[in-house]
Parts: structure tokens; sequence; C-alpha cells
């Protein structure tokens, strides 16, 4: 079982552990058996006690594989060290390399098979392993270099099924150096291989590929960050397609429901994604920079813009992360909301349309709103109403009758019918006035009552309402 932490990692790294904790989360269940990978090196030494003191209720099992490349047993000394200090039991595995892409594949697979089958034989409900921020970044090297897709430049993974059981790399998130501090002073290993060995393509990737990929960045700093976010964002890509390729519902239902204009506003209906889900996630990130993209240029009362930049990633992420109710501006003066349903991305400077007049007996497109309106002093065929409503006619008489968004004239009277709205979209609301101030309609609802003498207004309206059959209307 796993036993008590001698170290006191808790107090001496409590982030480490709490990030190991974290990445676990969702995982394993309460008192699982859990197998460990212990080659005896630095980070699997690592990774074993942060384990211990990350989940104390797991029933721990140190695996350790015996490849028989080299004299190693000095690292089955280091791996049963390490366990008999935490009350561990410990499973030698001797393997025969076989055949794969060069020795390390090789030893990997044979790595990987006897700790999924030792897992399988204890009831284990994964295999845990040691797996730094920093592989991840050299993996992609080598996977790039052999010419991989999607699927490789994904690298590895936190959590995935592999042969029955789940592979778990709790420090995938975590830097070499940062992980090594938790072995300090414990029984440790280096791999010969790792330093010198001219025939191992990891060893090369991390002494020549890596520096001369720092030297071709703009800050010629340390490139694993940017090569570990690269697997993230790809790897969250790939999820995407195969959600596509499986028939994801929820993906389905976005999918059918795009990104569009309200006027001077975007929606990103969003509802049924999850934004824990790798795939769903990547589909949120890419309707919101296409919504970008949507978001008017010109009007509003200010100079027009050329183009607008597209928003970072840390402006991404913001705004996917806003939960209803919530806003913030982000950079250019986009203000982003979150409703029930959907994200709304508003240009601050940019939010209004002006009044656009309704004479009766000639239509009138009002094209912010993708709407045709047409007054009439009778109702209309049947065959050209597409809504068609009953209106009081204004003291001031029908030349006088304007399209307008809400402003602060009237606003007590129509509050209520816009309360029905979502708050980020009331500004893109129409409002069909009078010169005198009359408020007729507020989107489709009739706020003027008919006239007690009969005289009254038929306004047809023809466009596309939105989803909710509400207004304003899509473009």
């Amino acid at each position: 079982m796993g036993g008590p932490d001698p170290r006191g990692l808790s107090d001496a790294q409590p982030d480490l552990v709490r990030g190991v904790r974290a990445a676990l989360d969702g995982h394993l269940a309460e008192g699982a058996t859990l197998v460990v990978g212990v080659s005896g090196g630095p980070d699997s030494v690592a990774l074993l006690h942060l384990l211990a003191a990350a989940r104390p209720d797991l029933a721990l099992v140190v695996g350790h594989v015996r490849h028989g490349l080299r004299d190693d047993a000095a690292d089955a000394e280091a791996a049963m060290a390490n366990a008999a200090v935490l009350g561990v039991p410990v499973e030698v595995l001797p393997v025969d390399v076989g055949e794969g892409e060069g020795p390390e594949d090789a030893a990997r697979r044979s790595r990987l098979h006897a700790l999924t089958s030792l897992a399988r034989e204890v009831g284990a409900a994964g295999v845990a392993l040691g797996h730094t921020a920093d592989d991840q970044a050299e993996t992609l090297l080598l996977r790039l270099a052999r010419g991989t897709g999607l699927d490789g430049l994904s690298g590895m993974a936190v959590a995935v099924p592999r042969d029955g059981v789940l592979l778990l790399r709790p420090l995938l998130g975590l830097r070499r150096a940062t992980v090594h501090t938790a072995s300090d002073g414990w029984p440790t290993v280096a791999d010969p291989t790792n330093a010198g060995d001219p025939d191992q393509r990891r060893g090369r990737a991390r002494r020549e590929a890596m520096p001369a990929l720092g030297r071709l960045r703009p800050d010629a700093g340390d490139p694993v960050p940017a090569l570990a976010r690269l697997a993230d964002l790809v790897g969250e890509d790939a999820a995407l397609l195969a959600a596509v390729a499986a028939g994801d519902p929820a993906v389905a239902r976005a999918l059918s429901r795009p990104p569009h204009r309200h006027g001077r506003v975007v929606v990103v209906p969003d509802a049924g994604l999850d934004p824990r889900d790798a795939g769903h996630r990547a589909l949120l990130r890419r309707r919101l920079r296409h919504a970008w993209t949507l978001l008017p240029l010109d009007g509003g009362g200010v100079p027009p813009l050329a183009h607008r930049p597209p928003p970072s990633a840390r402006s991404v992420e913001e705004a996917l992360g806003l939960a209803p109710g919530d806003h913030l501006t982000l950079p250019g003066g986009v203000m982003a909301s979150r409703t029930a349903a959907d994200l709304v991305l508003r240009d601050e400077a940019r939010a209004g349309w002006p009044p656009v007049a309704l004479p009766v007996g000639r239509p009138v497109t009002v094209p912010h709103l993708g709407l045709t309106y047409t007054l009439h002093r009778t109702p209309p065929a049947a065959e050209r109403r597409s809504r068609v409503l009953a209106v009081a006619e204004p003291a001031s008489g029908a030349d006088g009758i304007v399209v307008r968004p809400r402003h602060a004239d009237g606003e007590r009277a129509i509050r209520r019918a816009l309360q029905r709205h979502p708050a980020p979209l009331r500004d893109q609301v129409p409002v069909v006035a009078a010169a005198d101030g009359s408020v007729l309609l507020v989107g489709g609802e009739v706020v003027s009552p008919p006239a007690p003498d009969g005289r009254a207004l038929w306004i047809a309206v023809d466009g596309v309402p939105d989803a909710d059959g509400g207004y304003p209307a899509a473009t």
C-alpha cells in the first residue's frame, strides 16, 4: 500500500504534489491499484515518491523492467531501494528486446508490454510512467524527423488506454529539472546512453536538435514549452477530427449552428460542447476565431477598420473560460459575453446601427439585421406574410416610423420585452418606434396595443429569425 511520505514532499514540494494529484483526477478511483514503472532514473524515482505523497490511498506496485542491453544491476538496486522506503512491492520484469524502429523503439515496446501485462496480472487500473514535458518535446522532434501526421504530432497523452489498462503520465506537464528536485537524496542511476551514445536518437535530439531549435526562436530561448504547447493543440485538433469521424452528437449539433452575425454582434452557439473534452475544446477555439472574423469593420460612427488583428491565444482562452452572465473586454476593444447557451462578441466602438425609416407600402431592408420591413394599412395577402403584426398607428402618422436599436429614450416601456433576450444581445434587438417616441414593436413582441377605433398598421417582417425563433435575425 502507499505508505507515508518520509521526505515530507507534501510540505517541501506542494506545487509538484498538487500537479500530480490534478493529473490523476478522474482517472483513478479511491484505493485503486497502480503499477509504477521505475527504471531507477531520477524521473521515475521522483514519480514514485510524488504518487505516494499525492495519492496515499493508492496501492502502488513497482514494475522494474530489465532489458539486458547493458549492465543494469545498479538500476534494479535503486528501484528496489526506493520501493522499500515506501513499503511498496516490487516486480522485476526481464524482457527480450524484439524488433522495432531501432533499439530505442524496440526497448520501449518491450517495456510497455511488460508493464501492462503486470498491471493485468495484479488487477491494476493503470500504469504510471515518468515522462516529462522535456520528453514530450523530444518525442515531437523524433516524430517530425520521420514525417509523422497529426496523431504523431499530438505527442504523448496524460492518459490513454493501452492493452486493457490506462497509461498515465502525471509528470507530462512538468519540466525535467523541476521533477528531479523530488528525487534529490534518494538512490538514482543515470542511464549512460542518455549522455553521449551516438546511436541513441533521443539523446541526439536532446543534445543537438533542441539547442539548435532554441537558437531559431526570436528570443533564442528554451523551445520545450512551445513544443509542449504544440503537442497539446495538435492533440485537441486530432481529437476533434476523431469526434467528427465518429459522429459525436454534440459536435454535429454545433456544426449545424455556425457562428453568425446579429446586427453588430457575433453569436457563437456552444451549448452541448464540453470544454473539458479535447475535441470539443478544439472546436470551441476554432469557432471563436472564426467569429472574430465576422465582427464588423465599419459603421457605428467611427472610422472603419482596414483589418482586425486576430485574437491572441490568451484572449481565446479567457473568452472560452467565461461563466454565464460574465463578460470581459479583450484587446482591440472587443467585448466577450457569455449567455446560457452562447458566447457573444461585440466591438464596443461599433455596437450600434443607425435608425432606418419605414414608409408605408414600400419594403425596406435593414442590412445590419438581414430583415425586410413593410408597413401596411390593411392586412397584406397571406402569401406576402412572413411575420405580420398589427400595432396601433401612432399619433404622428406612419411617416415617422423607424427601426432602431434600443437607447435610453423609452427604456422603461420596453424593458420587460428586452428582458426576454440575452443581455449581450439587447442592443441589437430591433425596436420599431414612431417619431413621437411611441414604441410599437420590440423584436417580435407588440408593445403598443391596437387603437380603440381600430386604426392600426400591419407590419410584415421578412427574414431569417435566429434558432430560437426570436430577433434579431442572422445575416
